[in-house]
């Protein structure tokens, strides 16, 4: 069960670009820190062809985001997103400003 001092604490003891070890909902999961956002490798068969997926860890009632191996939006059972040249642009830029 993930709880508010929990992902105060993450917060608070990662950097940006660190990961760790979770253990939650009786698994571990590897958790990385992007600027101020926490991300949790997403482990479920049903997004098994994908080569990553992750869950963004914003609340403890659930209902997170899911992004791609390039941290885009994604919905389970659609087409995969393929970013524009733009896109891929604003997320290089990004990067490179959170380091």
């Amino acid at each position: 069960q993930l709880t508010r001092a929990g992902l105060r604490a993450l917060h608070e003891g990662l950097r940006p670009g660190e990961t760790a070890v979770l253990f939650r909902n009786n698994h571990f999961s590897a958790v990385l820190r992007r600027g101020d956002a926490l991300f949790a490798l997403v482990t479920d068969v049903g997004l098994a062809d994908r080569p990553a997926a992750w869950e963004r860890l914003c609340s403890v009632g659930g209902g997170d985001v899911l992004v791609d191996e390039r941290f885009f939006p994604l919905q389970r059972g659609a087409a995969r997103h393929e970013p524009t040249v733009a896109e891929v642009e604003a997320e290089f830029a990004r990067l490179k400003r959170v380091g």
